[in-house]
């Protein structure tokens, strides 16, 4: 496979560190995760969710769902609700 990839985009990916970003956020925040996720994979956005510092903070890991089933189905319609519900009480 012949793929080209700018330097920018490799500079910008290795300086990337969303578990350092998170430590700073105060407000609330929602992660919402799929279970069975091998894009990306859920021990990720867990660990994401534990490194926020927000007072307000709460993980949906929506189980048995693989990354493109929270697109559509059951999975979409369960991880929006709990979004929705979640936006009403925070916003």
């Amino acid at each position: 496979m012949d793929i080209k990839i700018p330097f920018v985009t490799v500079r910008e990916m290795l300086n990337y560190k969303p578990r350092e970003y998170a430590q700073r956020v105060t407000c609330p925040v929602l992660v919402v995760v799929a279970g069975d996720d091998g894009v990306n994979p859920p021990d990720q956005g867990i660990a994401l969710f534990e490194s926020l510092t927000s007072a307000a903070k709460q993980l949906h890991v929506e189980k048995a769902a693989g990354h493109y089933d929270m697109y559509h189905g059951q999975h979409f319609e369960s991880s929006v609700g709990k979004q929705i519900d979640w936006f009403r009480e925070h916003v």
